[in-house]
């Protein structure tokens, strides 16, 4: 016998009990831990240059990203976010 709980309200509830990003950060870059952009290119171009993200743990690169992303996209700062509560995660 089992209790049938519907799906939206598992969700509802994970979505509220989310921590909200601003925390996430905070904690983050209180314990030295950055997301890097680096342009894989030189120069200006309009829209600028596609970008790889490093892993940066109290100033040193723990893991270069090997994916390229657009700068400014949504896409992008979704990853960024990603990574940021993922390492959020691990500190709890």
């Amino acid at each position: 016998m089992g209790i049938n709980i519907d799906s939206t309200i598992v969700k509802t509830f994970a979505i509220m009990a989310e921590v909200e990003y601003w925390k996430v950060l905070d904690i983050c870059w209180m314990n030295g831990i950055f997301v890097i952009q680096k342009p894989t290119n030189i120069g200006m171009i309009r829209g600028g240059h596609k970008v790889k993200l490093n892993l940066e743990i109290n100033k040193t690169i723990v893991k270069f990203g090997t994916m390229e992303w657009k700068q400014n996209t949504k896409e992008l700062n979704d990853k960024i976010e990603e990574i940021y509560r993922s390492r959020y995660d691990l500190l709890k």
